[in-house]
């Protein structure tokens, strides 16, 4: 059994939101227009960085946790450059990072059929890095992710052409309402925010089409 809910602002969605210049005090609940202004903020800044460096970008998806801050020309993802208008200090947490990055990986350079032979595929089971219930929560999404993107990847294609927040992600969300509620481990009844839903699902398409070209982590 899942529920999707809004995305609560984390220290890095609270980030994204000041910085674009909207108070956001530590203890309250952020208005759906801020959060949709977070996520949104977060798409432009990766799809700018992504399209600057993509083979760095593709190394970063690919790893978790330690790993990734050995990428070879990793602090190139932290452009100031591709910050536009949002002038200040952008701090973004690395799951939603990676799977914003992901996403646009995904947009330029997968053909709609990158999945087609999935079934070949072994599972790939990812774990996220760390310990405590955030590693437990990202591994989680990783897991269902995984499992969507085998089930529905033409759904899941549909969900990343939307707009964070707008009509069409809640209609692409719906449809994949089905295939999200197979792909919760049984017994379980998860709450599921549409941020990490969405950008773990990403994370975990485009490291299955790596790893069916041969060129994903092992």
């Amino acid at each position: 059994m899942f529920a999707i809910r809004h995305f609560s602002l984390s220290m890095a969605g609270a980030a994204c939101a000041l910085a674009l210049g909207i108070a956001v005090p530590a203890a309250a609940q952020p208005s759906a227009k801020e959060t949709r202004q977070a996520h949104n903020v977060l798409v432009d800044y990766s799809t700018c960085v992504a399209d600057a460096e993509p083979e760095i970008t593709r190394a970063f998806v690919l790893t978790d946790g330690a790993d990734a801050a050995r990428v070879d020309g990793v602090k190139r993802l932290f452009d100031s450059r591709c910050m536009g208008f949002n002038h200040g200090k952008l701090k973004m947490e690395d799951f939603l990072f990676r799977g914003a990055l992901a996403q646009r990986l995904i947009e330029k350079t997968l053909a709609s059929d990158a999945l087609d032979n999935v079934a070949d595929l072994e599972a790939l089971n990812a774990t996220y890095a760390g310990e405590g219930p955030a590693a437990q929560g990202h591994t989680l999404m990783y897991r269902i992710g995984e499992c969507i993107a085998r089930a529905d990847a033409a759904g899941a294609r549909t969900l990343f052409a939307t707009r964070m927040g707008s009509d069409k992600e809640k209609a692409a969300i719906r449809a994949l309402a089905p295939v999200i509620s197979g792909c919760v481990p049984a017994g379980q009844e998860v709450q599921i925010d549409r941020a990490r839903l969405r950008f773990g699902l990403a994370t975990m398409y485009y490291r299955l089409a790596a790893r069916l070209t041969g060129q994903g982590a092992e």
